[in-house]
């Protein structure tokens, strides 16, 4: 019996997409209120690729780091697809 998650039987896609955001001034609110529309929009969203299905779409991680003066952000999603 296969899963969902088996390969043996089609061809598909297993990937990481980083996102990366930069802001300047303010705090650090800023940049988590955009990392949350990020995952409000793709966390287990929809992702349209013709001739593909997709499996899974989630965030993995999110981090934020301050560095002089601004503010860069790091969210990573794994996505799984499939061609149908």
């Amino acid at each position: 019996m296969q899963s969902v998650w088996d390969t043996n039987s089609s061809n598909g896609f297993d990937f990481t997409a980083r996102i990366y955001t930069r802001w300047r001034g303010g705090s650090e609110a800023i940049g988590l209120a955009m990392q949350d529309a990020l995952y409000d929009r793709l966390h287990h969203g929809t992702l349209e690729i013709d001739g593909y299905s997709l499996i899974l779409l989630e965030r993995q991680t999110t981090s934020t780091t301050r560095l002089d003066g601004s503010f860069t952000g790091l969210c990573e999603y794994h996505a799984l697809i499939t061609e149908t």
